[in-house]
Formats: structure tokens, sequence, C-alpha cells
């Protein structure tokens, strides 16, 4: 495609969006298919040197506005804050809350420090956002801000505690969010999105226990290294292509699932009772945990002794 510098005379008529984690995914997917689609894109990224390198031709072009911004770094959103006062006249049409990263790792072995940083990415740095933002749509009396959970803010897994609290303490805020703001013609919106392939699981972190082999908790571990469900996850720029259709709604709902592994499980804990999941998911994880536990024993007693 061939892009060509927005002229100056159509800008007051172009839609403004704010896109946070935008350095990489499902942020910079959708931050490009944005610009095609006729917005403004202000594209927050923690590191804009990379980011450069990374969006290529594409930051020559005037509807693309790479910003250093690090959601838990106020002087970056106040400085983004007075951008839009100024440079947009305080029109913010969108704003995608997509920042965030995963912590993995067993309760016991996470400190008190990860557990709060995860939730000041994925849970405060979204209400520091929306903080800054949210009245700029008030007073204009229109606007959608689309919140990017996950399908793991809708049920929970082994060595997710921290990751998927965060999403579900995500999801009630959204949800009563939305309510206060539905006078004022604001649209809030949840993304429930399932395994994207991008660099997340690459950038995962990790408790430290995890990394060695003497954990209690070790059988779990290969969990995080299975690849066997690689074949239901979305590519970044299919989930932001919905993601651009959901942004374009007139009248969006409250949530939107998004892959083919989303939609599954939540199907699947929807059909179900309660206390069958339960069974099932009880069952499942004692038997594999037993099955990697003895794997390990038998490359213990394989491996020479040092």
């Amino acid at each position: 495609m061939t892009w060509r510098k927005t002229p100056d005379i159509s800008r007051a008529d172009l839609p403004v969006a704010i896109v946070t984690g935008a350095g990489a995914g499902i942020g910079r997917a959708l931050s490009v298919r944005l610009v095609r689609n006729g917005y403004i894109v202000y594209a927050g990224v923690r590191n804009l040197k990379r980011a450069r390198q990374d969006y290529d031709d594409l930051v020559h072009v005037d509807a693309l506005r790479l910003i250093e911004l690090d959601v838990n770094e106020p002087d970056h959103i106040e400085e983004l804050v007075h951008t839009i006062q100024e440079r947009e006249k305080g029109r913010i049409d969108l704003l995608v809350n997509n920042a965030g990263y995963g912590l993995y790792g067993a309760f016991e072995e996470l400190t008190d420090e990860q557990f709060r940083d995860q939730f000041e990415t994925n849970f405060f740095g979204v209400q520091r956002m929306v903080r800054s933002f949210l009245p700029f749509m008030r007073q204009r009396r229109s606007g959608k801000i689309l919140n990017v959970s996950s399908i793991l803010g809708q049920m929970a897994l082994p060595l997710g505690s921290a990751y998927t609290s965060s999403k579900w303490a995500l999801e009630a805020f959204s949800e009563s969010l939305r309510y206060e703001v539905a006078p004022f013609g604001v649209h809030i919106v949840l993304i429930e999105p399932g395994l994207i392939r991008t660099r997340f699981k690459k950038n995962m972190v990790r408790a430290r226990a995890s990394r060695v082999g003497h954990s209690p908790y070790a059988p779990f571990h290969p969990l995080l290294e299975d690849e066997s469900y690689r074949g239901l996850s979305t590519s970044a720029p299919a989930a932001a292509r919905r993601i651009a259709q959901i942004a374009d709604y007139k009248s969006p709902a409250r949530r939107y699932r998004v892959g083919t592994d989303s939609h599954m499980a939540y199907f699947l804990r929807w059909l179900l009772p309660a206390a069958f999941q339960d069974l099932i998911l009880r069952t499942y994880i004692q038997r594999l945990y037993h099955r990697n536990k003895k794997a390990q024993k038998r490359h213990a007693a394989k491996s020479p002794a040092t």
C-alpha cells in the first residue's frame, strides 16, 4: 500500500485515536490499521528508537504519531494530554488501552513487588489513561475506550494468579465504568483476546524459582513452554482488523472475544456447569502435574551427577 501525507485541510475531520503498548504485537498492528482506516493515531511506545525502525516507512505518514508513553510514568501521560489539548483541540475519539505484560509463576514464588508491578501496568496503567482522557470524551459527549483484557479475565489457570487477577480487576472496572459514562455518550468496551502470535510469550516475566528445577511447583513449569495450542492462536494483524471493526461500531457491546480459542473457552465455560468445569480442570491439572513430576525424576536419574 502506498502511504501519502494527510492534507492539513482535512485534519479537523479526522478522528483521533490513542493506542498504548504500540511498540509491537496487537498495538503496532492496530495503529497501522487505524491509520489506514482514516484515523490520526498517537501510538504510544516505550522505546522510540526501536519503534521508528519497526514502523519503517510509516514514520513519515502524517497521521501516525509515535510518542514515548509508559503508562506507569505520569509525566508521559501529562505530556500527551497537553499534546491532545494543543494539537487536536481536545479531540479524542478512541482510546485503546493495550499496554500490558504477563507475569507467570506459582503464587508462593512471586514476590509482593512482582505482583504489584503486574497490577501497576495491567490495571492501574489503564486507570491512569482513562482518568486523563475520559474528561475530553465526556465534554464532547462522544468517544470509545477499548480496554484490552484477555479470555483469562473470565477464567483462571495455574501459574497465572498475578496476570489473571489483574485482568479480572480490569473487567470489573470496565463494566462499572461503562454504566457510569453511558449518559455522556461514551462507550467502554472490553476486548478479550485468546493467544496472539506476538512477542508476548517471549517477553513473559516469570517467578525466579520457575527458572530452576528445585521448586515444588516445577511439574507445572512445562505449561509455560507448551506450544500445542498454537494452532488455535490468532495473528496480531487479524486481531487488529477485528478490533478496528469494533472501534467503528456506533453502539458497541460490553465485550468482544477475539480469536478461535477465546470463543471456544467462553462457549465451554457457558455450556458446562461450574462444578463440572472445576472437576475437569482439577483432574486434568493433577494428572498433568504427576505426569510431569515423573518425567522430571526420570530425567534427573539419567543426568550425570555433578
